[in-house]
């Protein structure tokens, strides 16, 4: 993630993620990857809300 965020102008801060666990103690991931359950910090130092991540995200991805 940190790779893919950093190829798009953004510094991964943080992130949390949710896991689980079946009745036989496998580990599962429990929570999507969105800008929800993540903090970037942009080229000048800005650190975006989620919705203006998200946004911010996808105009680069359409390029």
């Amino acid at each position: 993630m940190k790779k893919e965020l950093a190829s798009l102008g953004l510094t991964l801060i943080d992130f949390k993620i949710e896991v689980g666990y079946d009745e036989n103690g496998k580990i599962y991931v429990a929570d999507e990857i969105t800008p929800d359950i993540w903090r970037v910090r942009d080229e000048n130092g800005n650190i975006p809300n989620q919705i203006d991540c998200a946004k911010m995200l996808l105009a680069k991805l359409r390029k």
